[in-house]
Parts: C-alpha cells; sequence; structure tokens
C-alpha cells in the first residue's frame, strides 16, 4: 500500500502525540501511591516523635515525683539495748519531763479537718495521744495499780470496770500489758501538780521485763477514740520489740600491759 507523503506525516504525528499522553497517564497513576507511601513514612515518624517525647515526659514526671515515705520507723530505747517499730505519723517530740527517755505524739485521723487555732498556744491544740518510753525499777504489781489509780475507772459493755491486765512473752522479754479507760486525772504541771480531769480517756500501758537490762515502762494515752484507732499499731510495735546485744568492747592489744615473769 503507498501511501502519499502527507498521510505519512498525519500518522507520526498522532504517534507522536499519543506517546506523551500515555507516559502522563502513567506517571498520574503512579503520583498517588508515591505520595501515600510518603505520608504513610511521614506518620510514622511523627508518631516515633510522638512517643519518644511522651517517653521523656514520664520519664521526667516519674523524676519530679517526691519519694514514698516510709509507713513506719524504728526506735532504740533504754540504752540502745530495746529496738522498736511504729508509724512515721508517731512523731518523736520533746520529752515533757527529763525522766522521760522518748516521747511520741499521735494526731487523730482526722487532725487536717481541726487545725489548731493558734499553734502556739497549747490550749488550742487539737487533743492528740501520748506515748512516753521510760526504765525505772519498782515492783511490777504497786506500778501497775499506780497506773490504774491515774483514772477513774468507767464501766464496759458488762457493767464492769473498764480494765483489763495481761502478761505476755515477746521476743526476749515479758510484757505486763494493761488496757483502762475512764476519767484521766492529767498532771500537766508536773507529778506534784494539779490534777486536770480528762472524760473519756484510755491508756495502754505495758512494763516490759528484759534479763539483763531491767523493766522498761511503756504508756499510750489520750482521748479514747485516738486510742482506738491506733491500737492495732501498738499490738505491732509490742511485737516488732527486739533485745538488742549489749555491745561489748574488744580488749585493744596495743594498750594491754605485759606481765613480767618473776
Amino acid at each position: 500500500m503507498n501511501l502519499q507523503p502527507w498521510k505519512l506525516l498525519v500518522l507520526f504525528g498522532g504517534l507522536f502525540v499519543l506517546a506523551p499522553a500515555v507516559g502522563t497517564a502513567q506517571e498520574a497513576a503512579t503520583q498517588p501511591a508515591a505520595e501515600e507511601a510518603t505520608d504513610t513514612a511521614d506518620e510514622a515518624a511523627a508518631e516515633k516523635t510522638d512517643q519518644k517525647a511522651d517517653a521523656k515526659a514520664e520519664e521526667k514526671s516519674a523524676d519530679d515525683k517526691p519519694a514514698e515515705e516510709p509507713k513506719t520507723q524504728q526506735l532504740l530505747v533504754n540504752e540502745k539495748r530495746l529496738q522498736l517499730t511504729v508509724p512515721t505519723r508517731w512523731k518523736v517530740v520533746k520529752p515533757r519531763y527529763n525522766m522521760i527517755d522518748m516521747e511520741l505524739s499521735i494526731p487523730a485521723s482526722d487532725e487536717k479537718e481541726k487545725p489548731a487555732t493558734d499553734p502556739a498556744d497549747e490550749e488550742s491544740q487539737p487533743p492528740r495521744g501520748r506515748v512516753t518510753m521510760m526504765a525505772a525499777g519498782g515492783d511490777v504489781d504497786a506500778n501497775i495499780r499506780r497506773w490504774v489509780g491515774q483514772f477513774r475507772l468507767g464501766r464496759d459493755a458488762d457493767g464492769k470496770d473498764a480494765m483489763r491486765r495481761d502478761r505476755r512473752r515477746l521476743r526476749g522479754a515479758v510484757a505486763h500489758v494493761l488496757d483502762i479507760a475512764g476519767t484521766y486525772f492529767d498532771s500537766p504541771q508536773g507529778p506534784r501538780g494539779p490534777k486536770v480531769e480528762l472524760p473519756d480517756y484510755r491508756m495502754l500501758g505495758v512494763i516490759i521485763e528484759v534479763e539483763g537490762a531491767g523493766k522498761y515502762y511503756v504508756k499510750f494515752y489520750g482521748p479514747a477514740k485516738i486510742v482506738e484507732e491506733n491500737r492495732e499499731a501498738f499490738e505491732e510495735m509490742l511485737s516488732s520489740l527486739e533485745v538488742v546485744p549489749e555491745a561489748t568492747e574488744e580488749p585493744n592489744p596495743d594498750t594491754e600491759t605485759e606481765i613480767e615473769e618473776s
């Protein structure tokens, strides 16, 4: 078939026009896929960056968070011969009298709701429990009677005197425990000062007899509500008792005196 020159020009021109159109269509088809892949990669990178930022924020928050305070504290008393564990909310304070080895103040569970009107005025302070610890001699029964005499006894549910006494063995010691309630005769100005009647009070007292370390007296008294709130902690304190062996000094060879043979 013979084609005239002008027809050949038309034919080749059409091919040249068709070729760019096909290329453009292919590019148009592949462009969305490439853009989608790019978007996915960007999203993954952004997500990874966010995760790193969150991890750093959590790490910083953990560093900024104050360390949790321990719930218990250990006390060494009686010339460091006895170790007791008590709650940290039992605050060690300056003893009221010199004869007291250690004193603790125990707030009520709702004390934050009832702050003192004047912190400098002791009488405006909210009622608290008081724990005293001291070494002393004397007969166990005589001291138990003295503690009972500090109360006008109340009555329990059976109409009997609100007083219980028991004897128990602890690790390395014997404890004589007294639980008594009623009106307490306090002596804020000392044993020889005037008495102040405090109704609805309770006392948990214990005389600890330790072989080789004498007697040790622990007395916890205060409003009956506060004592009851802390009664379990008081029992745990007694169970935690450990008798610390008395330290013995080893002789220093440098200071030993040589004995000359005669």
